[in-house]
């Protein structure tokens, strides 16, 4: 079993068809709305081979929830990549100390490489 992916983006339809799209390519993967949601899924014991994170979502953003990440030892080290529309995105990215971002829309084959970087090479599965 392949690593999860955590998905957060609070748009629906772009989040399941992402979701979609990497489950069909082997991986396990848990969708949630907003940075909230992710932190309970995290504190609940998930533990993700990457987290996948999108900045603008009500609740809790991007920025607030890599805030709440990186203060707490027990969740700082999950690696994190940036999937975003925002026009700062490759400035904004180093002072979230992340490395690793993607503008939208995604380009599929990026998203792959990505995910496949973090979390082994994922298996298509027969439709």
């Amino acid at each position: 079993m392949q690593p999860t992916v955590l998905l957060v983006d609070d748009q629906p339809l772009p989040r399941e068809a992402l979701g979609a799209m990497l489950r069909a390519y082997g991986y396990s993967v848990v969708e949630v709305e907003n940075g909230a949601a992710a932190l309970d899924a995290l504190r609940d014991g998930l533990e993700p081979g990457l987290i996948l994170l999108d900045l603008h979502m009500d609740r809790m953003n991007g920025f607030e929830f890599r805030e709440t990440q990186l203060g707490d030892p027990a969740l700082a080290a999950i690696p994190v990549a940036l999937l975003s529309a925002d026009p700062n995105l490759a400035q904004r990215a180093p002072a979230l100390a992340i490395r690793d971002y993607l503008e939208k829309p995604v380009d599929a084959a990026a998203v792959l490489d990505l995910v496949e970087r973090y979390c082994g090479r994922g298996e298509r599965r027969a439709s």
